[in-house]
């Protein structure tokens, strides 16, 4: 038996970008305030089993991991809709684990987010999706992500962590498009990526170090 994600490839994946403070300050951003909610797709064939080989793609350099957390919506969302979190749980049904793979040198030099982290496999998830309810929402903050690479801890982060918080990112996005019952949003990553860079212009940094 082998255990596929349990996320199916007729889902929308969005992702939220730079969500933590410590990723944004080992990208060379400044924080400075709340800052805005960077949000991109994957395609959703970059979804696959949890303990799928990653295979580097032909013309790509630097392959990168990303451990998130993905909330998985309940229900249709056909029109804009202010979400709490009172009431998140009318709308969020599941969380699940996903390894947003990103092709750096793809992603900044040519500044292509939505190409460099969309290849085929670039989205191992699972291989648990939980079920949770109101009480266990409320205990979202206490979620811990980690991530190790060869037994060495990377990632290691709280939810409440997050600058940009599932429900009012549900209410921006919602004013936006609409959702299917299943579809995902990737919640962003913590500190401890593999591209650190001491320079605000990741490109630059990439061009200069890898491209040239």
């Amino acid at each position: 038996v082998s255990l596929l994600s349990p996320i199916t490839s007729n889902q929308d994946l969005i992702c939220q970008g730079v969500n933590y403070r410590a990723h944004l300050e080992e990208c060379g951003e400044p924080v400075k305030g709340v800052g805005a909610n960077v949000v991109f797709r994957k395609a959703s064939s970059s979804l696959a089993a949890a303990d799928s080989d990653i295979v580097r793609p032909d013309g790509v350099a630097l392959l990168d991991y990303e451990i998130e957390l993905g909330i998985v919506l309940k229900r249709d969302i056909n029109e804009p809709v202010v979400v709490t979190e009172d009431n998140l749980a009318d709308f969020v049904g599941a969380l699940v684990i996903i390894n947003d793979i990103s092709a750096r040198d793809k992603q900044f030099a040519p500044l292509q987010w939505y190409k460099s982290k969309s290849y085929r496999g670039f989205a191992p998830t699972g291989p648990h999706l939980t079920l949770v309810d109101a009480d266990d929402l409320k205990r979202f903050d206490d979620l811990r992500l980690t991530l190790s690479v060869n037994g060495e801890l990377r990632q290691s982060a709280r939810c409440r962590q997050m600058i940009h918080r599932p429900a009012a990112t549900l209410t921006e996005l919602t004013a936006i498009q609409n959702f299917r019952a299943g579809d995902v949003i990737a919640t962003g990553t913590p500190g401890g990526v593999a591209m650190r860079t001491p320079t605000s212009d990741l490109a630059t940094f990439i061009e200069e170090r890898f491209l040239s």
